[in-house]
């Protein structure tokens, strides 16, 4: 667990000296996180203004006895929810990577270098939106009715799904090929670089945590407190989106070096072979 740790200490180290050199990077999650936040304000509103249509809702995603004609209207609702949000996500993902890509060649790539390279790729960022939708919604319903064992399981699948689709992003971007061969490509790719079976051996969540500890700790500072202290709320919820943010475009750096090197046997600068050998290990 200390060498994985390492490993990703010295990957985000890597990812941030790019991000150093461009800035604007992260522009492309800011964007994506305030569009995100739209689509959950206009999700949410119907449930506010008409209470009796969210009270049927509810009932088909929680109690699962609402008839038949709810619960296909709230799967209806959740799939669309699924949807716009991975296309916002994907599409602005896209753009980040494209901006790297550029970097990584030694280009000096703008904002508006990454929008075009990702609106380009539009009719291929819709449909994989499409098909992540649909696997998100389909794990969601049969996770919330399974038993135990019938979650792990699904579990697992969605371990797989989440190795097997790692490098669809910049597939797309590069490629333009559809959904389909995306994902195919992206296996093809972690296969013959890295072998079979594989799970990711680069993760943000433990350091994502430690990074966030100072927010949090301000947030329920702020809580314990008092009225008087609501501006360490405010601080600590400010710093926690930062992290977040800036946790999310050097994954998306760490991807598309990633790209490059099982595409194209090529090392991004900063990069070594060892973080790339590094990036997957056997189950």
């Amino acid at each position: 667990m200390f060498a994985t740790l390492q490993q990703t200490w010295s990957i985000i180290g890597e990812s941030w000296e790019v991000l150093k050199r461009q800035k604007s990077l992260l522009l492309f999650p800011i964007f994506s996180g305030i569009a995100c936040l739209l689509v959950i304000a206009s999700f949410v509103a119907p449930f506010l203004l008409f209470p009796d249509w969210a009270d049927r809702m509810l009932n088909a995603a929680y109690r699962h006895d609402a008839g038949t004609a709810t619960q296909i209207l709230w799967l209806v609702v959740v799939f669309l929810y699924y949807f716009i949000n991975y296309f916002i996500m994907i599409f602005f993902n896209a753009a980040l990577v494209a901006c790297a890509l550029v970097h990584f060649k030694g280009g000096q790539p703008t904002m508006g270098d990454g929008l075009a390279a990702a609106g380009r790729r539009l009719p291929q960022i819709f449909a994989w939106a499409l098909v992540a939708a649909t696997v998100g919604v389909i794990l969601r319903a049969i996770e919330e009715r399974a038993e135990k064992l019938g979650q792990f399981i699904i579990g697992l699948i969605g371990l797989v799904w989440t190795v097997a689709s790692y490098l669809v992003v910049p597939v797309l971007v590069v490629e333009g090929v559809g959904p389909i061969d995306a994902l195919k490509r992206s296996t093809s790719l972690l296969r013959r670089t890295w072998g079979e079976g594989l799970v990711g051996n680069f993760s943000l969540g433990l350091i994502g945590f430690l990074a966030a500890l100072p927010g949090i700790a301000l947030i329920v500072a702020g809580i314990a407190l008092g009225k008087a202290f609501l501006v360490l709320v405010v601080v600590g919820v400010i710093y926690f989106i930062a992290v977040s943010l800036v946790l999310t475009t050097l994954k998306q750096i760490y991807l598309a070096a990633l790209y490059l090197y099982a595409a194209e046997g090529q090392l991004a600068a900063g990069f070594t072979a060892d973080d790339m050998r590094q990036a997957f290990r056997h189950k």
